[in-house]
């Protein structure tokens, strides 16, 4: 059983590199998308906002290296936040 458990282990350097990152909280993951110099069209913020609010907690951060951040995103113990009493600013 022990070898069963440890191929199914997250690789977070794997995870790193196309964007989602380990936050101390347990099991839980930021989401980074880069932009091309930060342009983002009304169809990608539409999108990244449907994510935020069914995997995070309908928050998003703008990097000063203009990339979008969706914190406290894709538990991957459990399913998705859906609907949070937290609203964006």
């Amino acid at each position: 059983m022990g070898e069963l458990a440890a191929t199914k282990a997250v690789n977070i350097d794997e995870l790193k590199r196309v964007g989602i990152i380990a936050q101390n909280q347990k099991d839980t993951y930021l989401i980074r998308l880069r932009t091309v110099g930060g342009d983002l069209t009304a169809d990608a913020l539409n999108t990244i906002t449907r994510v935020s609010q069914k995997y995070g907690r309908g928050e998003v951060h703008l990097t000063t290296r203009q990339a979008v951040e969706i914190p406290s995103s894709l538990s991957m113990t459990s399913r998705p936040h859906g609907k949070s009493s937290r609203r964006a600013a």
